[in-house]
């Protein structure tokens, strides 16, 4: 019996030592993992931090594109209105070129037709001063006739 019960005290002793050694391996594992976690949180934290940052970043950049395509559409508004009103123009100045062409025509031809008059009316003019040299040196031969006669008429009498 005192061989039994020095056997269930070693047993004992032993069961102790052991279960410490577990205790002290556990509460390594547990101290391990909990220095894990703290530093896994740590990355995740520093990564959320390094996200939020990039996110404000992003925020930002969205925001000033925002701006710049209200601008850029803005004035896409403005140029269409000055296209519009600039086919209007040009539409109305085609109009009026056609019309004046028309009338450029119209008076082209009208200073042709009077450029011709202007010709006829210049050889008309040459043929009558031609006629008017002709009849003034017939007059001029009949005047000296006349006063031909005349003399000879006076010395007659």
């Amino acid at each position: 019996m005192n061989q039994l019960l020095k056997h269930v005290q070693h047993n004992l002793e032993h069961y102790q030592t052991a279960t410490q050694q577990l205790r002290q391996e556990q509460s390594l594992n547990m101290e391990k993992q909990r220095n894990e976690y703290e530093q896994r949180i740590s990355q995740l934290q520093h990564q959320i931090a390094s996200m939020t940052a990039e996110k404000s970043s992003y925020q930002a950049q969205y925001e000033q594109a925002q701006q710049i395509l209200e601008k850029l559409q803005l004035k896409h508004e403005l140029l269409n209105q000055a296209a519009h009103e600039t086919q209007t123009k040009y539409h109305i100045l085609s109009q009026e070129h056609v019309k004046l062409t028309k009338q450029y025509q119209g008076q082209s031809l009208d200073l042709e037709v009077k450029k011709q008059s202007i010709i006829e009316t210049k050889v008309k003019l040459a043929a009558y001063d031609e006629k008017i040299t002709i009849l003034e040196k017939s007059l001029a031969k009949a005047d000296d006739k006349i006063q031909t006669l005349r003399d000879d008429f006076s010395f007659i009498s």
